[in-house]
């Protein structure tokens, strides 16, 4: 027996944040992936240039996300039990990686002497002094950050799977964005 789903979507601003997010993510994985198998050189230079503007951008946008989610809470949701746990965990687990990756990106590249910047337009203060032995903890913590977010994201994309195709539910279209909301 299901439960009912609310049919109350998010806020507008919450979605386009949410589905902003999604392909920057998709982005910053495949060009993470892409990046360390170059060789040295200018492209690889560059890569981990837009890498790390796009990470930085990543981290605004989830800083602005969960602002506006603290100041107009998501809409009630009437899972109960198990489903409302995990579902708790996940979204948890998810804000900390969309905060952890690029943070620790930028630690990392601070780490080994190299600076931040937005898309050229902007340097990014030093979190850190260039200290060669931080290095592989961080680069550690960047990988492991990595995988546990594509985790979660599988975990997520089940989840979706699971009310639009299965339970057939309205959850997906809550979180879908519309131009008229």
């Amino acid at each position: 027996m299901s439960t009912p789903v609310s049919t109350t979507p998010y806020q507008a601003f919450s979605r386009w944040l949410h589905w902003i997010s999604l392909p920057l993510v998709g982005v910053l994985l495949g060009l993470g992936w892409y990046m360390t198998a170059l060789p040295l050189g200018l492209e690889r230079f560059q890569t981990f240039n837009l890498h790390k503007s796009l990470g930085a951008l990543l981290l605004i946008v989830t800083v602005i996300r969960l602002g506006y989610r603290l100041l107009c809470p998501s809409p009630a949701h009437p899972a109960k039990g198990l489903q409302q746990t995990l579902a708790h965990l996940g979204h948890v687990g998810l804000y900390l990686c969309l905060f952890g990756l690029p943070l620790s990106g930028w630690l990392l590249s601070n780490a080994a002497g190299y600076p931040v910047s937005l898309f050229d337009l902007l340097e990014l203060p030093g979190l850190i002094a260039e200290q060669e032995t931080r290095v592989d903890p961080l680069t550690l913590l960047h990988k492991a950050l990595i995988w546990l977010l594509c985790l979660l994201l599988g975990g997520h994309l089940l989840a979706v799977f699971w009310h639009q195709w299965i339970k057939k539910d309205s959850t997906l279209s809550r979180m879908w964005p519309s131009i008229r909301s």
